[in-house]
Formats: C-alpha cells, sequence, structure tokens
C-alpha cells in the first residue's frame, strides 16, 4: 500500500512539474520564431507558485524535522526558481532582444529540471515514507486545488519579520 502512494504522491507532484515546463517550453518554442508570447511565461510562473506553495505550506512542515537538510536545499532552491522567473518577466517587460530572453528561459528551465529531479528521486519518497498511506492520502487531498494567497512568495524570498 505505501507504494501505491508513494507512486501517486510522487505522480500528483510530477504533473505540476511537467505543467510549469510545457509552459516554459511554448514561451521557448515561441522565442524560436521570434515571438514573445508573455502569457505563457506568465501562465509557468503562476503555476510554478502555485506548486511551491503546495510544498512549501503543506508537504514540507510535515517532515522539516526529519528531513531538515534536504528540505532546506529545495527552498533555497525555491528562492533561486523565483529570482530567475522573475529576470525572465522583467526582461520580457524591457522588450530585451529575443536571444536573451532564450538564454535566460533555458538557464531557468534547466535550473528547474534538477530542482524537480532532487524532489521527484529524493524527497518525496522520503517524505511519503515517513507519513504513511493514510497521512499521504491526506495530503494529496489537501494539495489538490489549493491556491497560494494573493501576494504570496516562497520562505526564502519573504521580506523578515
Amino acid at each position: 500500500m505505501l507504494e501505491q502512494q508513494e507512486t501517486i504522491l510522487v505522480q500528483f507532484f510530477q504533473h505540476a512539474h511537467h505543467r510549469a515546463e510545457g509552459f516554459l517550453m511554448d514561451f521557448q518554442e515561441e522565442l524560436e520564431q521570434g515571438k514573445v508570447e508573455g502569457a505563457l511565461l506568465e501562465r509557468a510562473a503562476e503555476s510554478i507558485r502555485q506548486h511551491m506553495y503546495v510544498e512549501e505550506e503543506l508537504l514540507f512542515p510535515l517532515a522539516e524535522t526529519q528531513l531538515a537538510e534536504p528540505i532546506a536545499d529545495l527552498r533555497d532552491d525555491h528562492g533561486r526558481i523565483t529570482d530567475l522567473i522573475a529576470a525572465v518577466q522583467a526582461l520580457v517587460g524591457e522588450g530585451a532582444p529575443v536571444p536573451r530572453l532564450q538564454q535566460e528561459t533555458t538557464r531557468l528551465m534547466n535550473f528547474l529540471a534538477a530542482h524537480s529531479a532532487k524532489e521527484d528521486m529524493g524527497v518525496y519518497p522520503d517524505i511519503v515514507a515517513l507519513l504513511g498511506p493514510a497521512r499521504t492520502q491526506t495530503v494529496l487531498r489537501e494539495s489538490d486545488g489549493v491556491e497560494p494567497a494573493p501576494g504570496w512568495v516562497c520562505r526564502r524570498r519573504r521580506a523578515p519579520g
């Protein structure tokens, strides 16, 4: 039973990774045709923000004591991802040349892929093992469709206080 729950949880979070990566790939494809489709970038940013919210507010606190180091590392990554997204958004807003947008989008996509691998292959299975089947099922129910509060930012980019 635990193995099935682990698979379901990992698939749930992988789906969120793939959705965000898909929007970024679509944005990148449009750039290759010389078009800057800011709406695709915004959809990717919102998808990533929602995913980070679920992790930081619902999932990570359940295992923070036992998995302090890997969770701290993932939170650091969330800060870096937030910065990379903001950089690409700023370039779009400035009307930066397409090659520069491609370069920064590729940087974001590469970092996001490495981050997703750390989660999928590392921390998610460890969290499920700690939670057990019943608690994992509860987390899945709570995570489905939850939206971050307006203005929510990842822990590493919150103002002190």
